[in-house]
């Protein structure tokens, strides 16, 4: 346990490659009230290797102006119809964020073959609720290897159960032996 963890840190610790960028195309247009608008969401910067395995990926928009629609992924990953890839899609109407996630379970080296070193992740498909200037933001997500090693953006590390169950225990311990002390006294 203790050698994964070390692993892990080591991992973590590593330096991104610089040249690997997230962008939207376009970056900035006009909504419209009632018609439809589309912003590709742009990894580029690869070598492959490294290819993309996975992402999940937050992108924030102006919710007066704009409601999503839905996500269409592209085949660089897999075809989702032949269970190359699992897809995820959050759209939360309001909010004013779109998550779009998918992972690969096709191995690395046809990874290689499907992708070049710039494609689009994913195409967000809005409907203008309102006329005036739109941009579009990264608001954070991992952008994952074929290895699950991180190569653009953040991922936040969660504990393991044991960890809590740990510290329950503890809290418990120390409850129970504040409770046996008052009653002594």
């Amino acid at each position: 346990m203790f050698r994964n963890s070390l692993i892990l840190s080591v991992l973590l610790a590593m330096p991104l490659p610089a040249s690997v960028m997230l962008t939207f195309q376009p970056s900035s247009t006009s909504a419209a009230m009632g018609s439809p608008l589309s912003v590709d969401v742009v990894i580029s910067g690869l070598g492959l290797p490294p290819e993309i395995g996975s992402f999940d990926v937050f992108v924030g928009f102006d919710p007066l102006l704009l409601a999503p629609v839905d996500i269409t992924f592209g085949p660089f990953l897999g075809d989702p119809s032949l269970f190359e890839a699992l897809t995820a899609v959050d759209l939360s109407a309001g909010s004013g964020i779109v998550e779009g996630a998918e992972v690969s379970v096709l191995p690395t080296a046809q990874l290689d073959l499907l992708q070049s070193p710039s494609f689009p992740l994913f195409t967000i498909n809005f409907m203008g609720i309102g006329d005036g200037a739109v941009s579009f933001q990264y608001l954070g997500g991992p952008v994952d290897d074929g290895n699950g090693i991180l190569i653009f953006g953040t991922k936040t590390l969660v504990p393991e159960p044991g960890t809590f169950l740990l510290g329950g225990a503890a809290f418990g311990l120390f409850g129970l032996f504040r409770l046996v002390r008052s009653v002594r006294e």
